[in-house]
């Protein structure tokens, strides 16, 4: 008897909704990325959940809210001049392994902290210390996970893996302050570093189960600082390169700084109380995931360069009308235009340095991309001087305003790097 036409078969609305999800997860094949994956997403979901519960802690204990800037600002500054030294090790050493100590040691790190508190002896300098401890091995384990991602990912799916990476990010970012909250209230700020070294340690765990990186050969660089010059003066050369480098820059000056203003934007603009503050995170948290999930599945269609520049100026754009507004609705939609560029942003700041860079320059590169980040301290001290004098609107719009211009100087200049 034969069977009925469409018994078993998929509803034919699921086959392409199947055929997407196969897409999305193209790169999850691939062992050894799972691994790297899971490893990345603890160390993501580690970084927002200590934010959130180490500036609740500082303010706590100090009762100043500039005592949580200064803290951050220790905590973030180091990846300026130890992020080319990082880069320099990601191509010296076996990455999984220096990969895997930087996380080991920062569980370390905050275990040491959570005997601290658990102990009652906490103070605000101990805070200082091991804020500067993470970032130093922020700098180094950066440009080391980054770049490992080309060692196991094949050329075609690099966009879809990083894509990947930021879609986890992005979870981890919505995830991490709202458990560091609710942990806060069922563990307490001693149990939830606990937690901390828990995840930490996990991470470190799970990079071993990657293969073994020998370090790349090199012929023609010489080592330490002439090492880290050689890579200064191969971006001089590659303006492709140098391009996606400042709009990283650029991005981390003008553009991030600016989401640290959200809590006096709630408060003093919109007038909102601290349920509906905690929206506009969440709208950007849900705008990066829809464009992270989105490149994604169509990392094959969208070229990784014009995308990247686009994410860049989607970021500019939403600031602009969220920095003058009073209605809750805009601010919402707004920050939502925000987050769905810096989800491009997340996916492929580093993708579109690695896909076109030297193998054996691969580390040192990231290296120099740490910089780019950790200019964000800098620019936060900056707007916040601006906001003391021009008000919170006014500083923001300006230095939204400064960042579109800025990046279409950098698009007229270099269009070699998002033409064909």
């Amino acid at each position: 008897m034969a069977t009925p036409r469409g018994c078993c078969a998929s509803p034919p609305s699921a086959v392409p909704i199947l055929a997407l999800l196969a897409q999305s997860l193209t790169a999850a094949r691939n062992r050894e990325f799972r691994f790297l994956w899971l490893a990345n997403t603890l160390n993501s979901f580690a970084r927002w959940f200590e934010i959130a519960v180490l500036s609740w802690l500082v303010l706590d204990l100090t009762g100043s809210p500039w005592e949580v800037a200064v803290v951050g600002f220790w905590r973030y500054v180091p990846l300026l001049p130890i992020g080319p030294v990082g880069g320099f090790l990601a191509d010296r050493v076996d990455r999984r392994r220096l990969a895997s100590l930087t996380q080991l040691a920062s569980a370390g790190i905050v275990l040491a902290v959570a005997v601290l508190l658990l102990d009652g002896q906490i103070t605000l300098w101990h805070l200082v210390v091991s804020s500067v401890c993470l970032g130093l091995l922020v700098a180094v384990d950066f440009p080391c996970r980054r770049a490992l991602v080309p060692d196991i990912v094949a050329r075609r799916e690099m966009v879809n893996a990083t894509a990947l990476e930021s879609a986890s990010d992005t979870l981890s970012r919505i995830l991490g302050p709202l458990l560091g909250g609710a942990f806060i209230v069922l563990l307490g700020v001693g149990g939830c570093y606990v937690v901390l070294a828990l995840a930490y340690a996990a991470a470190g765990l799970a990079v071993l189960g990657l293969s073994p990186v020998p370090p790349t050969r090199q012929t023609s660089v010489r080592r330490g600082l002439e090492s880290l010059l050689e890579s200064v003066r191969y971006t001089r050369r590659r303006p492709d390169i140098s391009v996606a480098l400042s709009a990283a820059l650029l991005a981390n000056f003008l553009a991030f700084p600016c989401l640290q203003l959200m809590p006096v934007f709630a408060r003093d603009n919109l007038q909102l109380d601290a349920a509906r503050y905690g929206t506009l995170g969440a709208s950007i948290g849900l705008g990066a995931l829809v464009s992270s999930l989105a490149m994604a599945a169509q990392a094959q269609r969208w070229r990784p360069e014009p995308t990247y520049l686009v994410g860049n100026a989607l970021m500019g754009l939403g600031l602009v009308p969220f920095a003058l507004t009073t209605s809750y609705a805009v601010a919402v939609l707004s920050l939502s235009v925000v987050g769905f560029g810096l989800g491009l942003y997340a996916s492929l700041y580093a993708t579109v340095i690695l896909l076109r860079a030297e193998v054996e320059l691969r580390g040192r590169l990231m290296g120099l991309l740490v910089v780019a980040v950790g200019i964000w301290p800098v620019g936060v001290l900056v707007l916040g001087a601006l906001t003391q004098s021009l008000g919170a609107p006014l500083a923001l719009s300006a230095s939204a305003v400064v960042f579109l211009l800025a990046l279409a100087a950098l698009a007229a200049r270099y269009r070699t790097f998002y033409q064909p």
